[in-house]
């Protein structure tokens, strides 16, 4: 049954759904919705960063100088592609931004 009626819902109606669906997991048990949020990311974007991820991964990312965060903007990292000929073909501007960020905070104690 439940397969004829996604069928014939809008996308609303899906959207409505997995909303209600998602926060009663969540509320049940959070590791099975943690699971489910991964998938779902992984279905959507792939295996690459957006700008929400991105925040996220840059606000606790801890540097070997003992500070938290990036140090480069996706503006400064996507000039420096672009003064690179770098091009986004099989990755995007905040994987790339992540990229930078991690090399630097690895190095940063060194300069």
């Amino acid at each position: 049954m439940h397969t004829r009626i996604i069928e014939d819902a809008n996308l609303e109606q899906l959207k409505d759904f997995a909303h209600y669906s998602l926060g009663m997991v969540k509320r049940i048990d959070e590791d099975v919705y943690k699971d489910i949020e991964m998938y779902l990311y992984k279905e959507v974007y792939g295996c690459h960063f957006t700008k929400w991820l991105l925040d996220k991964a840059l606000s606790e990312m801890m540097n070997e100088d003992g500070s938290i965060g990036g140090h480069w903007t996706i503006e400064q990292t996507t000039s420096v592609a672009k003064n690179n000929n770098i091009e986004f073909n099989h990755f995007n501007e905040y994987d790339f931004n992540y990229t930078m960020n991690y090399v630097l905070g690895l190095l940063w104690s060194g300069f």
